[in-house]
């Protein structure tokens, strides 16, 4: 999954002239598709899916008899997929997109198809078998499969690779699937989907009136297009079911999103048990704009200048962003003709990215204060050349070479891709990149190949040989104890618990460590992709009615070595029961949530509340009985980091790492901090983070300008607590202070925010 998140872009016509791009404007895309014998594919079916945000954006067609296509497509970035049968194929290349532009130049796409086999499968209620007539599900390639009577679904032409899709049935939980269909043409996977419970509620302006286009959905990361699984529209009054949100006792988030409005965020959400929804009512503010009567926070101005080239003429095309990080939304503009650009932000201090393809990159720091004219001289910066080759030393075409810098915040540690400036290699494998600045380093990205990233280049010379491996795998085979293959189950992937020097364990997606890669296989054989060769893992299987197998380092061969590595066997053992009793100081604690989170031990001692109990980490629920008695009767793992929670109680978190069949865990009253936050000028901040952390726990929450400044945080236990408070950014600090919370007492804060 690490590449697929990486998007490329590509142009769509050779470079021409004027005259050219004025008679091609307004065309729409068109192409030929063939198929895997390389004769015209007629009556294929061909799709196009926009990149964006918000609700799924989708345009279909069938070619003719001699393969043709067209495609009417407006502005932005799109994908596009072509299948017939048992055979499918990509536009350009896998989760690589097409870019058009302003003009509306669209141009030609030829899709070259190749033999892919089929993917079926059913959903099934988790708790009975039975299968779910009327559910959809969400792939990653923009198609939305519905299941039929008996729960099946079915298509061909996927590409045998790992994937990601999200399943929506009612009253079912919307869950991420993560699958593999490398190991086989026809690929089988039977999908087990648990009850969950439902949110209602509405989506309005500030004025309570409903907003067309508006819809509610739950922000992650991953594929965009099977994450439209997450989105529910609202009616024309503004109202939403969110059926399907996750089980109750699992804290979840949800977001109002509306065009032209600032998303509003919910966060550390429990959804009611027993059938109960949770009732939301999400109040969206306007985008700034530059209305004369406008709140400071809302005003705009405008940012102009030119940019000229080292010998001082000005450059076109060339990508200027304000605030530089290429969100989705962000504010940006490319410069005319002249080198001259313009474009209306938010009247505040912030960096200008000047992006171009041929020179180095400018940042330049914009202060508040009204209109600004800024002058951009262009550096020539280096060259980086070379060629890459696989491990036989064939040249690899296509691989896609990027300039890494560090962060032009200082701020922020993350680095930095200067995606405008990417080139791809040629079919010798060569490649040219321009305008490289000091101290850059390099990734080289292709899918089906083992990333290669943060790699050095010598800038002097010419011929740099970078050698790319394809992507890591790892064959296996589950039995259970009696030797007997187990036919569904899902692969985990981490970091080995005996780790040696010299270990490579990186690059994969963070989901392979809790969600797990889920496989149906008769024979109980899986083939994991979507890792880095030359890595180093723990490998677990995951089998309901059956204990862990685990195998804690397993290195990943390249694909193209995978026939002749010896699969690893794992066999699992029993299941493994545990009770969990919550007490306080005058007995049980009736209906307390019990959660055990199987993931690294580390999480023992360094844990954030509303992330590693909400996101990735493979974990089990229940709430306790009126005994105070929570029953764990058929595990699946044998330790985990143990929570237990329960209203007025301060939440406990320890590990379970000694076998022990039964836990009692003591819960004190619990401490509750709450406060005001506002300016200099005493008014409510309108929005921030306030974040908590003692002896290992972090507990976060965000704060909107619904909120007017207050916040309140419960379940806390006793101890000498720190608080920092941030901007709604995340970035700046206004505040922090040391505190000490007492067991059944309420500590107010008044907080007035000053920047560090």
């Amino acid at each position: 999954m690490g590449t697929s998140e990486i998007i490329c872009l590509i142009a769509l016509l050779s470079p021409a002239d004027k005259s050219a791009a004025e008679k091609l404007k307004g065309e729409p895309l068109h192409g030929t598709v063939y198929a895997a014998d390389g004769s015209p594919a007629a009556g294929a079916i061909v799709w196009a899916a926009k990149r964006d945000q918000g609700p799924l954006k989708r345009r279909e067609t069938v070619t003719n008899a001699k393969g043709d296509y067209e495609l009417d497509l407006g502005r932005g970035r799109w994908l596009v997929w072509a299948r017939r049968g048992t055979q499918g194929g990509e536009g350009v290349a896998r989760h690589q997109v097409i870019e058009i532009e302003d003009r509306g130049v669209s141009g030609s796409v030829i899709i070259r198809m190749e033999e892919r086999g089929t993917f079926r499968g059913r959903l099934l209620q988790a708790e009975t078998g039975k299968p779910i007539a009327g559910g959809r599900l969400f792939l990653d390639n923009a198609v939305v499969l519905t299941t039929d009577g008996q729960g099946r679904f079915e298509l061909g032409g996927l590409d045998r690779n790992n994937h990601e899709a999200y399943v929506v049935a009612p009253g079912r939980m919307r869950m991420r699937v993560l699958f593999d269909t490398t190991a086989h043409a026809d690929t089988e996977l039977e999908v087990p989907v648990p009850r969950a419970g439902k949110i209602i509620g509405r989506v309005t302006d500030t004025d309570g009136k409903p907003i067309p286009g508006a819809y509610v959905w739950r922000p992650t990361s991953g594929i965009p297009f099977s994450m439209t699984g997450l989105l529910v529209a609202c009616d024309a009054e503004g109202k939403f079911e969110y059926d399907d949100a996750v089980p109750p006792d699992q804290p979840t988030r949800l977001t109002g999103s509306a065009p032209g409005y600032v998303d509003g965020d919910l966060d550390d959400l429990y959804v009611p048990p027993h059938g109960k929804a949770l009732v939301l009512d999400f109040r969206l503010r306007r985008k700034p704009d530059d209305r004369p009567n406008a709140p400071d926070y809302e005003k705009l101005r405008v940012v102009s200048g030119a940019v000229r080239g080292p010998d001082g003429k000005p450059v076109a095309g060339v990508v200027v962003r304000w605030g530089y990080m290429p969100y989705v939304g962000a504010i940006q503009t490319k410069t005319d003709q002249k080198g001259r650009f313009r474009f209306s932000v938010p009247d505040k201090a912030d960096l200008v990215a000047v992006l171009p393809r041929e020179f180095a990159p400018e940042f330049l720091s914009v202060a508040a204060g009204g209109n600004q004219e800024v002058e951009v001289e262009l550096r020539a910066g280096h060259i980086a050349r070379g060629k890459v080759l696989d491990d036989t030393g064939k040249p690899i075409k296509d691989v896609d070479v990027t300039t890494i810098i560090s962060s032009p915040d200082p701020r922020i540690g993350n680095p930095f891709w200067l995606s405008e400036s990417a080139v791809r290699t040629d079919g010798k494998g060569k490649f040219e990149l321009k305008g490289v600045p000091d101290g850059a380093q390099f990734d080289f990205l292709k899918s089906g190949l083992s990333d290669l990233r943060n790699h050095h280049l010598d800038l002097a010379s010419g011929d740099n040989v970078v050698t790319m491996r394809y992507g890591g795998a790892i064959s296996g085979r589950l039995v259970d104890r009696e030797g007997k293959p187990i036919r569904n189950f899902r692969v985990l992937v981490g970091f080995p618990r005996e780790q040696r020097q010299g270990d490579q364990s990186g690059g994969f997606f963070a989901g392979y460590c809790g969600i797990g890669v889920r496989f149906t296989s008769a024979d109980g054989s899986f083939v994991l992709t979507g890792i880095g060769a030359g890595g180093v893992y723990r490998i677990m299987a995951l089998a309901d009615g059956h204990g862990e197998a685990v195998a804690d380092r397993v290195t990943a061969v390249p694909i193209n070595h995978l026939e002749a590595t010896k699969p690893v066997m794992l066999r699992a053992g029993p299941p493994v029961a545990l009770r969990v009793r919550a007490m306080t100081a005058k007995g049980p604690i009736a209906d307390a949530r019990v959660t055990l989170v199987n993931g690294q031990p580390g999480l023992d001692q360094q844990f954030s509340w509303g992330y590693h109990n909400a996101s990735w980490e493979d974990m089990v629920r229940c709430r306790t009985g009126a005994d105070g008695w929570a029953h764990f009767p058929a595990l699946s793992f044998a330790s985990a980091t143990l929570l237990v929670q329960a209203p007025g109680y301060g939440r406990q978190r320890l590990g379970w790492r000694n076998g022990q069949k039964e836990l009692t865990v003591k819960l004190a009253p619990e401490a509750v901090l709450t406060g005001d936050v506002h300016d200099a000028a005493d008014k409510p901040v309108r929005a921030f983070f306030v974040n908590l952390t003692c002896g290992g726990d972090q507990i976060s929450t965000s704060v909107g300008s619904a909120d007017k400044g207050r916040f309140r945080i419960a379940e806390l236990p006793a101890g000498a607590w720190t608080i920092s408070i941030r901007d709604s950014d995340g970035l700046t600090k206004f505040h922090e202070r040391q505190i000490t919370l007492k067991a059944g007492e309420i500590q107010d804060l008044k907080i007035e925010t000053k920047k560090e």
